[in-house]
């Protein structure tokens, strides 16, 4: 396990990259090709959609699913806003489904990561 900046040990982080509309100046490369070397981490799982991903299931807001050991885990939803905390079953498990189809639908880590280096790439 590493400790972050923030003092807090990390010990599963797993990131879903959406890559739509991101071209020319709007993506750094820099910020990119840290996400692709975290990404090799053993602890770190990052999935990104394709540009042109038809199986895309679209989220209306910005999600977290924490989860604090055995605990069913909080929901952080950011929406255009504001943002909550949901802690209810019935959200935890909404959410929980909603994070299975959105890693369902993304490329592989090892895809996810060849599709990073692309885009830096192209956008150098």
């Amino acid at each position: 396990m590493e400790l972050g900046q923030s003092g807090i040990r990390l010990t599963d982080l797993k990131l879903l990259l959406d890559f739509y509309g991101v071209t020319g100046d709007h993506a750094e490369p820099l910020q990119l090709l840290h996400v692709a070397e975290v990404s090799r981490r053993k602890n770190v799982t990052v999935q990104a959609f394709p540009l042109n991903a038809a199986t895309y299931v679209a989220s209306s807001y910005n999600f977290i699913v924490l989860r604090f050991g055995e605990a069913s885990g909080v929901i952080y939803v950011e929406t255009f806003a504001d943002a909550d905390y949901l802690d209810s079953p019935e959200a935890v498990r909404a959410y929980t489904r909603l994070w299975a189809r959105l890693q369902a639908a993304a490329l592989g880590p090892v895809e996810s990561r060849k599709l990073i280096l692309r885009i830096v790439d192209e956008i150098k």
